[in-house]
């Protein structure tokens, strides 16, 4: 059983049989759904007592003294955990406190410490790019004061192709095949098809919660009587045109006074001009990870280019898009709560923001191209995408990796089950429609190589710049921009692989 079996496990245990509604306006969400049934699931206590046991067989063999595994890791105050739960981290807690998410981590870290007879001790840093900084000088310095550290994605490659981290399939007592392990992490950042560098599972919480996606108004839906998306995602017809559609009929100059601004209805809210949204949605990207384990761009295509023309051409450049600045003064996120936005495009943060919206609203996945797409993609935010990484100064990595994996294999029952079944489904999710889709988006995860890394982005300029200095009223200069950089772009991209090459 693979980590992600076990996400569409959680997200699916109370769906047995749900009807999709027919239209946008129907909010009897007990009703059946369209005849589809969903697989049986293990009672809970089966599937705790067999991964326990998993557990315990594996690494109940280890015993280390009361050593201690210090864990560098964000404060609470930096983490973006906070928009998801009332206490803002997921690696350590002083006591089991009343916050699901925090009694989940305090008991994953007894049990881990009982099995290993070690300790688990947190080192506190202010965020995740002074952690990245704070490795790589720490690993020139040779001082030693933490054994892993849980770091933004983003960054957990730079500090890798320096050196500073160790191969995790060199140490004995990792095995990246384990169910608790997110399998398609272990796929993108494989290189070579033998060096990992970082990983992520159950153990964490923004792996989940970094990924995309659009929220919606079905209140704002039904008033102006638009298709059901719903409906549409299931029938694979949730396409950019669909989206159009609906944020069309949701755009309305509500006060009369022939200015859209924030005191009107908005179709999509969101930052930006959302081309490399889109053209994730649309099962593309800058840059992939290709079948011999090598990040490739692949985003100057002609196909490519002209994916992102379309979204430009319907979204960017459309009436009905707002952006703070550009249209008024009051964050969408704001006006998506109140009442005036459609469409939310973002991240599976928000959640315990919209616990108290009045309005009633649901989970949708990126929009496809066109109903051609074979399947929905989700992209994720790899500034917010945790995982965890060993230094390359850590005296004893077999403990540690140990220690990381029984970690990640007991979270699968405490963490992970909570944050699935507590805030996603009871706290986020407000509907079984919206339950199945982030089953399809979890499982739909892919991660653009843009964001890992520095290779994209040299001083605030180089590919990624392309697709984010075109803003609303803009002509549409995709081509020739990335003709401009490409090359560059390549050779920093090269010089990344030559890299981790060499070690």
């Amino acid at each position: 059983m693979k980590r992600m079996s076990r996400i569409v496990s959680l997200l699916l245990v109370a769906a047995m049989s749900v009807t999709v509604a027919v239209s946008c306006g129907d909010k009897d969400d007990k009703k059946p759904n369209s005849g589809e049934t969903t697989p049986e699931t293990k009672a809970n206590g089966e599937d705790e007592n067999n991964t326990d046991a998993l557990v315990a067989e594996l690494y109940g063999k280890y015993e280390y003294n009361g050593e201690k595994v210090r864990i560098l890791c964000s404060d609470a105050g930096t983490s973006w955990i906070r928009n998801i739960s009332d206490t803002a981290n997921e690696v350590w807690f002083e006591d089991a406190g009343s916050d699901v998410l925090q009694r989940a981590v305090y008991e994953r870290n007894r049990k881990t410490e009982n099995l290993l007879g070690l300790t688990i001790e947190p080192v506190w840093e202010s965020g995740g790019q002074a952690i990245a900084e704070r490795i790589g000088q720490d690993t020139a310095a040779g001082i030693n004061e933490y054994d892993t550290a849980l770091v933004e994605l983003g960054n957990s490659i730079t500090i890798a192709q320096n050196g500073n981290t160790l191969n995790l399939n060199d140490i004995s007592t990792f095995d990246s095949s384990h169910e608790w392990w997110d399998e398609r992490v272990v796929k993108e950042l494989t290189l070579f098809g033998e060096d990992l560098y970082a990983i992520a599972g159950a153990i964490n919480i923004m792996d989940d919660c970094s990924v995309s996606a659009f929220i919606f108004n079905k209140d704002l839906l039904e008033r102006y009587n638009c298709d059901d998306p719903y409906q549409q995602v299931f029938d694979g017809t949730w396409t950019v045109d669909a989206l159009m559609a609906a944020a069309r009929a949701c755009t309305q100059d509500l006060n009369g006074d022939t200015e859209m601004d924030e005191n009107d209805s908005w179709g999509i809210g969101t930052y930006g001009n959302g081309l490399v949204f889109g053209l994730q949605g649309f099962d593309s990207g800058i840059a992939r990870m290709n079948s011999e384990g090598i990040p490739t761009i692949i985003c100057n295509t002609e196909e490519n280019i002209e994916k992102c023309r379309y979204w430009f051409d319907n979204v960017t450049n459309s009436d009905c898009l707002y952006n703070e600045g550009v249209n008024g003064d009051e964050s969408y996120q704001n006006l998506f709560h109140n009442g005036q936005l459609a469409f939310y495009m973002g991240n599976l943060t928000p959640g315990s923001d919209l616990r108290n919206m009045e309005d009633e609203y649901g989970i949708l996945p990126e929009a496809k191209y066109n109903a051609d797409q074979a399947n929905y993609t989700a992209s994720c935010n790899t500034a917010w995408f945790t995982d965890y990484v060993i230094p390359k100064n850590c005296e004893n990595p077999e403990m540690v990796a140990a220690c990381l994996e029984v970690m990640s294999g007991y979270s699968v029952n405490t963490l992970d089950a909570s944050l699935h079944d507590i805030v996603f489904d009871s706290k986020f999710a407000r509907d079984e429609q919206s339950r199945r889709i982030l089953k399809i988006i979890q499982e739909t995860v892919s991660f653009d190589w843009s964001g890992i890394g520095e290779w994209a982005a040299i001083n605030g300029m180089g590919i990624n710049a392309c697709f984010a200095n075109m803003p609303q009223g803009a002509t549409f200069t995709l081509a020739s921009s990335l003709a401009s950089v490409i090359d560059s772009a390549q050779e920093s991209l090269d010089s990344l692989i030559e890299k981790f090459e060499s070690r």
